[in-house]
């Protein structure tokens, strides 16, 4: 399960804090800041969609169980399948930083993948739920 950097932090903070009855004014002023700056902070950023060509030696080297690993790791959103040109196409949705961390992953691949190229557009967000593995 996902949980979202409010709902991590949060969530230390009251297993942290939690254990000691007399802490329990901190934790409530704690939880007040940090709700408070995440949410401006969420509030600043925004998800971004995009499709991904993936090229070089990427097929049958791991490619898509790793991203797949990494998307559900970072919260990434989205769906990947093998194309018939060898290549991989990705669609992902993810909070701009989660995003550059996703695509850094793509340009390097599994020890096995020799990525030699991304393709990447923007487009729509769609809100997609989970990412998934497709299969042609």
């Amino acid at each position: 399960m996902y949980l979202s950097a409010t709902g991590l932090i949060l969530t230390f903070v009251d297993h942290i804090l939690s254990y000691d009855p007399a802490r329990a004014v901190i934790r409530e002023i704690l939880f007040q800041i940090i709700t408070t700056q995440l949410s401006i902070f969420m509030t600043t950023t925004s998800i971004e969609h995009k499709e991904i060509i993936v090229k070089g030696r990427v097929q049958g080297v791991g490619f898509r169980v790793n991203a797949k690993h990494i998307a559900d790791l970072l919260g990434v959103q989205g769906q990947i399948k093998n194309l018939p040109d060898k290549n991989v196409w990705i669609l992902a949705e993810a909070e701009a930083v989660v995003m550059e961390e996703f695509l850094a992953w793509c340009r390097k691949g599994p020890a096995l993948a020799k990525v030699t190229e991304l393709e990447i557009t923007g487009g729509n967000v769609e809100n997609i739920s989970g990412f998934t593995i497709l299969h042609i």
